[in-house]
């Protein structure tokens, strides 16, 4: 057992104004009203409405003219000023994406024409803030010719490239990015990658930052990946969609092209892609309670050609020309309540899953028996988020999150049960290392599961503060976070088994009277005793290891947003 824990306290003076909590989910609107002649205008009642935000918000404009919104969620919305004396105005189409401020500014007129309607749309653009990055929205990303995964949209982001271990952000590697769903760190815990599948349906925006984000921002020395999932309305809303891909679909190739996708001992002969789901979103209580549900089935398979005879070497292998299907099938789903208790109070309780399972050959271990090739892998997780956002008064904003985050590996097949029985002899001529041989049928040997948790909490507490050698947003916040690791290294069989068969040097030892018995000993000791792979006992096989490192870790910060 091991228990580690650190504090954190950072205090940034950054040159820049708006903001949002810490892997926030909203935006701001923030701007001023003044007449004709530049002159602030107090007093102006300004109302907001869009159909991601129950009900309607409305404030008045201070002694400077300035107004502000917080704690929106990201859509887009519409508003509206009035003020006795001067034409009512209407702007629409204004964008609000995660963790950004919106500035908009607004001239009244004199009350002598009629009503002045703004159709245009106002741009996202976060003046107010240096932090470089994207924020896509869903009807941008579900037209992009890309995978169908949200870490995909990445890519539109300058700065960003792809490695072998996802997106990589001017230079780091994909391996030192944060990953959020819904204010839930979702970051796979051994490497760092990314940790929880979730498609475009699911989704209402991503946002990528790639740097000069703030202090609040931590887990990370590359990029943040910050996901929103859809919500209800007080309006139904639903899809049913489906996509399908074959081989046989595409055009015939010809020459290499033709030879598939070879990787070591096989080569790719057949890929059927189905991809297919249903949402609904709504309300349950108008402009109090929304709902949004989803449920996508992801069936892959590939179908693999082997391409060296193993089987006349090791007797039930497969031969050159063997065809094997390879099948992942996921279940993908996601819901979410949004609860609006007061006009500026939000609450909102995520559940999103990716549980996936993997089953068939493993083209890396072909040169040996179905006992040890044949395998189905068992992955993903559940993860939740509970978010809490309230803005008191004009000028104080408390937010508060909860989540969860869980990962699995588990290993099922025949090969679990049975001993393993690794061919050091090479019986090929090559290198290959087989398990099993002639008369003898193995099982896996050694292999890894995996059983991952991470718990946090998270508080932060903002106060906006005007006229001070300029406009300030002062933060403080804090973090909790619990990790729990078992990790699982096991043999295979009933004594958890793993013998190794070597050729015997009669130099070194008694090969029997004709010097050319084989010899065998234990996994991992490699000791010159003799084990009897037939008769071995758990004394003589090295078991089952689990290690359990729970993780504690503390964090906070106190910041000062300044313009």
């Amino acid at each position: 057992m091991k228990h580690a824990a650190f504090v954190v306290f950072v205090t940034a003076l950054v040159l820049v104004a708006g903001g949002a909590p810490a892997q926030t989910t909203h935006g701001d609107i923030q701007g001023k009203v003044s007449d004709a002649s530049g002159t602030p205008l107090p007093g102006v009642t300004v109302s907001l409405t869009s159909p991601s935000l129950p009900g309607n918000h409305s404030t008045i404009s201070g002694a400077d003219g300035s107004f502000k919104f917080l704690v929106l969620p990201p859509g887009t919305y519409a508003a509206t000023l009035s003020l006795s004396g001067y034409q009512k105005q209407q702007q629409a189409n204004i964008k609000v994406g995660i963790d950004t401020t919106v500035r908009i500014d607004f001239t009244l007129e004199a009350a002598f024409s009629d009503e002045i309607v703004v159709t245009t749309e106002s741009p996202l653009v976060n003046t107010s803030d240096t932090t470089l990055g994207t924020n896509v929205s869903m009807d941008f990303f579900l037209d992009l010719p890309k995978d169908r995964n949200y870490t995909s949209v990445a890519t539109v982001t300058p700065g960003v490239q792809d490695d072998a271990s996802g997106a990589t952000f001017y230079g780091s590697s994909g391996a030192e990015n944060a990953y959020y769903i819904d204010g839930a760190n979702t970051t796979e815990i051994r490497y760092g990658t990314q940790g929880m599948s979730l498609n475009f349906e699911f989704i209402d925006e991503v946002q990528v930052k790639t740097g000069a984000y703030s202090a609040e921002y931590g887990h990370s020395t590359g990029g943040l990946i910050n996901v929103i999932t859809r919500t209800g309305g007080n309006e139904f809303h639903g899809d049913v969609f489906g996509y399908y891909d074959s081989d046989k679909l595409r055009a015939q190739l010809t020459g290499e092209a033709d030879q598939g996708s070879v990787s070591g001992s096989s080569k790719t002969v057949g890929v059927v892609r189905a991809d297919y789901g249903v949402d609904l979103g709504g309300f349950i209580v108008k402009d109090r309670l929304w709902f949004f549900a989803a449920y996508d089935r992801v069936d892959n398979s590939d179908t693999n050609q082997v391409l060296e005879d193993f089987g006349a070497v090791n007797p039930g292998a497969p031969m050159a020309g063997d065809e094997f299907p390879r099948d992942t099938t996921r279940d993908l789903f996601a819901l979410k309540l949004t609860w609006r208790p007061a006009a500026n109070q939000s609450l909102s309780a995520s559940v999103f899953g990716d549980p996936t399972e993997r089953l068939g050959a493993n083209p890396n271990r072909l040169s040996s028996q179905p006992t040890v090739y044949l395998q189905t892998r068992v992955t993903g997780g559940t993860d939740g988020a509970f978010n809490y956002d309230g803005v008191f008064g004009q000028n104080v904003v408390a937010g508060a999150r909860l989540a969860s985050h869980n990962q699995k590996l588990q290993m099922e097949g025949s090969g679990r049960d049975l001993t393993g029985f690794l061919d050091r002899t090479d019986p090929f001529g090559n290198g290959t290392v087989p398990r099993g041989w002639e008369g003898v049928v193995s099982g896996w040997g050694v292999f890894y599961e995996e059983d991952f948790g991470r718990n946090q909490i998270n508080a932060d507490l903002s106060w906006f503060v005007g006229n001070l050698a300029g406009n300030h947003e002062l933060k403080i916040g804090g973090e909790y976070e619990d990790l729990s690791v078992v990790d699982i290294s096991t043999s295979s069989g009933p004594v958890g088994a793993n013998v190794r068969r070597y050729i015997c040097n009669p130099d070194v030892r008694y090969c029997g009277d004709d010097n050319e018995h084989d010899y065998y000993f234990r996994h991992r000791y490699g000791t010159d005793e003799v084990v009897d792979p037939e008769h071995a006992v758990p004394d003589d096989i090295r078991r089952r290891r689990a290690v359990d490192t729970p993780t504690e870790n503390f964090a906070a910060y106190l910041q000062d947003r300044w313009q």
